[in-house]
């Protein structure tokens, strides 16, 4: 059935609208939990990943699913893998930290087994809810601390550092702290790297240092995209190009979320540009000829088109999985030579 369903999977990948990605995600996981029962964990362990990665293009509340993803991990990397992403997602959803934290806590536990990259990252992730919900300075310390000495990614080690150096400001190791933020620039960019340069820039500051170097700090954060704060008005001086460009920067995006405000309170609106004239609807969707009692009734026709139109491939977004296509080979042949001028299965 392996074939069938997969077949199923990648058909709705391919047509369904965004609303319908749950399914995508859970057909993706229903092939994960076969492949499992066959033992091929090359095939469990790549739709195991197309099925987390559908999951996370899903727009709203993707928690359920991840839970769902979670019950069935087959090992430690993919269960601290899952266990970080349902700790991440509780923390944008921000609907329970406890939760998250232990979330973090277990993909922790199982990454140290295995020495995996998601221990430095869970452990990362402790420390900041250590620090900023739970006001524990020292023991956030000590975790970022065994993080950064941990395999942590560049992405990480930035946050990390700047983190680490708050935590220093904060318990008045100054110097501590400008030694991280200084450690944070050298890496490479992240999504970080502002809050770094302006972070040292007003840490030095503090210790009166060079006026220069404190402004040279203050207009790169600017640059990076840091929001302007009264503090780098301060020392840039409000006509500074730094500045002027992060205000006209800011005040975009304040009118931007202001739009998007405006647009989700009035509704949905017709115009060239609305989906009333384009039909997404697939050969799967309720709109596509049959009522929903039929869709209930006709599940076998419709792992029957999906076995018809598998091609024997994954969409992995560029990630080929070892021995994925010789693990169905033989089971595509034989679902194919059942199809070939037949119109349904004898079952």
């Amino acid at each position: 059935h392996i074939p069938a369903i997969l077949g199923y999977a990648t058909s709705m990948e391919r047509h369904v609208k965004p609303k319908q990605l749950v399914d995508v995600a859970r057909a993706y996981a229903n092939v994960t939990i076969i492949a499992l029962e066959q033992q091929n964990i090359n095939l469990a362990t790549a739709t195991f990943h197309r099925s987390l990665a559908v999951c996370k293009s899903i727009e709203g509340d993707r928690i359920e699913t991840l839970k769902f993803l979670s019950s069935i991990s087959f090992n430690e990397e993919i269960a601290a893998e899952i266990q970080y992403e349902v700790g991440m997602e509780l923390i944008e959803g921000g609907t329970s930290i406890d939760e998250a934290l232990l979330a973090f806590e277990i993909s922790n536990g199982y990454a140290s087994q295995i020495q995996s990259e998601f221990y430095g990252s869970s452990l990362f992730q402790i420390a900041k809810i250590t620090c900023n919900v739970l006001g524990e300075l020292n023991e956030a310390g000590n975790l970022v601390k065994i993080a950064l000495e941990s395999d942590l990614k560049n992405d990480f080690k930035v946050d990390a550092l700047v983190l680490s150096g708050k935590i220093k400001e904060n318990l008045l190791d100054i110097n501590g702290a400008i030694e991280d933020y200084e450690k944070a620039i050298e890496l490479p960019k992240t999504d970080a790297t502002g809050n770094a340069y302006y972070s040292l820039g007003i840490a030095l500051r503090s210790q009166n240092s060079d006026s220069m170097t404190i402004q040279s700090h203050i207009e790169m954060a600017l640059n990076l995209g840091i929001d302007p704060t009264p503090e780098a008005i301060e020392i840039l001086g409000e006509d500074h190009i730094a500045v002027i460009k992060s205000v006209h920067r800011t005040e975009w995006k304040q009118y931007q979320e202001s739009l998007a405000n405006d647009s989700s309170d009035s509704g949905r609106g017709g115009g060239i540009m609305s989906s009333s004239g384009v039909s997404n609807d697939s050969i799967f969707s309720k709109n596509s000829g049959m009522d929903e009692s039929d869709q209930n009734n006709d599940a076998l026709s419709m792992l029957e088109q999906g076995a018809a139109s598998f091609d024997g491939s994954v969409p992995m977004g560029g990630e080929a999985a070892d021995g994925f296509e010789s693990s169905i080979s033989s089971q595509e042949s034989s679902s194919r030579s059942k199809v070939n001028g037949k119109k349904n299965f004898n079952v």
